[in-house]
């Protein structure tokens, strides 16, 4: 018989009271029950379906997240990101960086060479050096033009 009841009382209750609480708690509390009476037909099946539910609900979480998730980066897409994360307001910026972008506003870009004309430095590395790092810090676009490097407002 595969269906066999218990002689014993003890392990009848023990078995109603381990489907009990399967069916209605998500509790740890029941290892050593499900160890002792998890070779019954009644524990194995309502064990099989406490998995399928949390599969269910574990799918159901990671479609939500997969949905925020895509949101969110529709969202940083749609950001303007060619709109530069200083101000344009001498309050604000140092004077050097400033000069330099009220140099490009008047000529549409500027190089190395007329940043170290325009700020007194005594040689082209400091001008470089300034240019290069507002377009590391993605404020200013770079582009070679010949021999020249010339930098543009973003």
């Amino acid at each position: 018989m595969t269906n066999q009841i218990p002689h014993d009382l003890a392990e009848s209750g023990r078995l109603k009271n381990l489907l009990v609480q399967l069916s209605t708690e998500n509790s740890t509390d029941i290892l050593e029950d499900l160890v002792v009476l998890g070779d019954r037909p009644e524990v194995l099946s309502l064990l099989m379906y406490k998995l399928a539910e949390e599969k269910t609900k574990t799918n159901k979480l990671l479609e939500d997240l997969n949905a925020k998730y895509d949101d969110l980066l529709e969202r940083i897409e749609k950001v303007d990101v060619h709109h530069s994360p200083y101000d344009y307001d001498k309050n604000i910026l140092p004077s050097q960086d400033q000069a330099i972008f009220d140099l490009i506003k008047q000529n549409g870009h500027v190089s190395a060479e007329e940043v170290k004309d325009a700020l007194n430095y005594k040689g082209l590395n400091a001008a470089s050096q300034r240019l290069n790092k507002l377009y590391k810090e993605n404020v200013l676009d770079k582009k070679r033009v010949g021999q020249k490097v010339v930098y543009l407002l973003k």
